[in-house]
């Protein structure tokens, strides 16, 4: 579980905008470890998990960019591509079969 603080890490370190490297590795972290926690939890495919955590993740993170005006922060649509960009490398990654 050390490699998603890696990656955030590095992401924030490097020339990205912190606030979208931050949304990319919060999205791979959440993805990543609430499919390894479902799937054992419930017994489940990694198939399944993977498209339950990663639905829930995205639309965690929509509701979020939707909720922004509304809570003192701005909607920002590169925001919500960060999201995707991150749940789409957890994706990734969970499926390479280590």
């Amino acid at each position: 579980m050390v490699f998603p603080l890696m990656v955030a890490y590095s992401l924030i370190s490097s020339p990205i905008a912190p606030d979208k490297a931050a949304h990319f590795g919060v999205s791979y972290a959440m993805t990543h470890i609430c499919q390894v926690a479902v799937k054992k939890a419930f017994d489940m495919s990694k198939t399944k998990s993977t498209i339950i955590c990663a639905a829930s993740v995205l639309a965690a993170g929509a509701t979020k960019e939707v909720m922004d005006p509304y809570t003192g922060g701005t909607k920002d649509g590169r925001d919500m591509i960060a999201n995707i960009l991150g749940v789409g490398f957890a994706v990734t990654i969970i499926n390479l079969d280590f």
